[in-house]
């Protein structure tokens, strides 16, 4: 009886010495920095930090994200199609908040704006052209021009719009970051988290400003920054774009399409051995629903 009883001691002893091990398993990793931010990335997990901001996680293979926010120390965790849900819901919440402190007046013109009556054609310009732009043309050269950036080694892909230099990919060739998470996959779920978020409000305000005409754009529009977002965008929603972005992680972006537009340089990447908790919310964030994570108004 004894010797069992040591026995099932033993056996649990070498059970808690196991699970610790797991529970500290250690992961190497990348810590990529860009303008004051960091991105972890190991093991099919990446996060995003920005200081004083947001923290935000993805899990690619899985579909699924998180964010935290460490100012009411909350965290939100789901998938892909949870996040949409309650981000709609909590963007309601706030529209339903702010339209509740105007006046009578000032919610009747918010509510015809909404409905995209707020958009006219401009009285001094020509017949604003409502027909549907074709889409344009892209094309992507894989050039053989090699540079190391952020001390690794990538490679220069050459992006045109009907025929014109658009924008030039500087990515990676490291095949160990590639090990390190599923790039194409996390681009991928970025895109559809900021499409289905924000995608038919930002279409709908192209369209509106597309009704004003020539002279009611430039009216508002003089620098043309505006006009060249809406045909930036038009490029990044082709296929041809959006899998140039998933060939693997741009350390270098030159923009030729927007106006005296910076160059998007990563400025260091080095090697990380991360724990297995270093990539999840904080253990020490309460849970909660999504609008009270981004400081959304409750919803009742």
């Amino acid at each position: 009886m004894i010797r069992s009883s040591r026995i099932a001691v033993a056996t649990v002893a070498s059970f808690v010495i196991l699970l610790t091990a797991a529970t500290v398993a250690e992961e190497p990793g990348y810590v990529i920095t860009v303008g004051g931010s960091e991105i972890f990335v190991a093991n099919g997990r990446m996060k995003l930090t920005v200081p004083g901001f947001m923290q935000m996680g993805f899990v690619p293979e899985h579909d699924s994200l998180w964010m935290a926010n460490p100012r009411n120390r909350t965290y939100w965790q789901g998938t892909l199609a949870e996040y949409c849900s309650e981000s709609k819901q909590a963007q309601a919440a706030m529209m339903a908040e702010m339209m509740s402190r105007l006046t009578p007046q000032q919610r009747a013109m918010m509510e015809q704006h909404t409905k995209g009556s707020g958009a006219t054609q401009s009285d001094s310009g020509p017949a604003a052209d409502t027909a549907a732009k074709p889409a344009p043309k892209v094309t992507v050269e894989r050039t053989d021009e090699t540079a190391t950036i952020a001390g690794r080694p990538t490679r220069r892909l050459r992006i045109l719009a009907n025929g014109e230099p658009f924008q030039d990919l500087w990515v990676s060739t490291d095949s160990t970051m590639a090990k390190a998470i599923n790039f194409s996959k996390a681009r991928t779920l970025q895109e559809e988290m900021r499409e289905c978020v924000s995608g038919e409000m930002q279409a709908q305000q192209d369209r509106e400003f597309q009704r004003l005409g020539r002279m009611g754009q430039w009216a508002v529009d003089r620098s043309g920054t505006r006009r060249a977002l809406i045909k930036i965008r038009a490029v990044q929603a082709t296929a041809e774009h959006q899998q140039a972005m998933r060939e693997g992680l741009p350390l270098k972006i030159v923009f030729h399409a927007l106006p005296n537009a910076q160059p998007m340089v990563i400025d260091k990447v080095e090697n990380r051995t991360f724990k297995s908790t270093d990539l999840v919310p904080p253990a020490d964030y309460r849970r909660a629903p999504l609008a009270e994570v981004q400081g959304a108004p409750s919803m009742r």
